[in-house]
């Protein structure tokens, strides 16, 4: 086992830990399938934790990070890579029964292994 796969063990236990519950959706969007005259969607579901925190004051330019934005770390394990869909593919968080709106993710990979996405989440 790697360092790096060691460290997203210990990321992930961590955000077990002090994160909250939340469900994965990842979701192809619909092709159409003559044959049976229907639209086809796919979805997996993945579990996992996220942990959220208010930015700092400094980071707030009212534009791209507004008032009331959060910053969230969430686990890499275990997920498929979010940050490297497809065109046709799509994710939603959802956090007791609420769906997140997510504004930005950043996957925090050094070398080839995801340890955890940084993500800023507003109306949460």
């Amino acid at each position: 086992m790697a360092d790096y796969d060691k460290l997203q063990i210990k990321v992930n236990t961590k955000l077990k830990k002090y994160g909250a519950y939340i469900v994965v959706t990842v979701g192809t969007r619909a092709t159409y399938s003559s044959a049976p005259d229907t639209y086809a969607e796919t979805l997996a579901t993945y579990p996992g934790y996220l942990l959220t925190t208010q930015y700092h004051s400094k980071d707030i330019d009212g534009t791209i990070i507004k008032p009331g934005d959060k910053q969230g770390f969430m686990q890499a394990f275990g997920l498929p890579r979010i940050d490297q869909l497809a065109e046709n593919q799509y994710y939603t968080i959802t956090i007791s029964g609420r769906e997140l709106q997510v504004k930005d993710l950043k996957v925090v990979a050094p070398g080839t292994i995801a340890l955890m996405y940084e993500l800023q989440i507003r109306g949460y």
